[in-house]
């Protein structure tokens, strides 16, 4: 979604600006394919600053069934980005990638850790 890239190394204040803006992105994305699909579903972002979490979540109603997934969840521990739940088609830490955040700052903690060092991203 995002295309932007910084030209120098991205400081943890501006990665969490940027995790907020492609969550955004992301939710209106959703939520206008579920006003195309008409149901009574939407996407909604949740920041909570003061412990550091962020994540977007889809709920509603469809089919006379409540629903409430969460489809990204990220938190900032250690002074790294903590992608720890990611349901999207491209992934969002490739996204945080493009946009010029250092593969190293981010930690892919839905894998198992000793799997983590196969993907490309920070182990711990």
């Amino acid at each position: 979604m995002a295309t932007l890239v910084e030209t120098k190394p991205v400081s943890l204040e501006r990665s969490i600006v940027i995790l907020k803006e492609l969550l955004a992105e992301h939710a209106a994305y959703r939520s206008r394919g579920y006003q195309h699909a008409k149901t009574e579903e939407r996407s909604v972002t949740l920041f909570d600053s003061l412990q550091n979490r962020y994540a977007l979540v889809d709920l509603g109603w469809f089919d006379k069934k409540h629903s409430c997934k969460t489809v990204i969840l990220a938190e900032l521990l250690d002074g790294k980005l903590w992608i720890q739940q990611d349901d999207t088609e491209e992934g969002i830490a490739d996204e945080l990638v493009k946009t010029g955040i250092d593969s190293q700052h981010i930690v892919l903690g839905y894998r198992p850790e000793e799997m983590r060092s196969l993907t490309g991203f920070a182990v711990k």
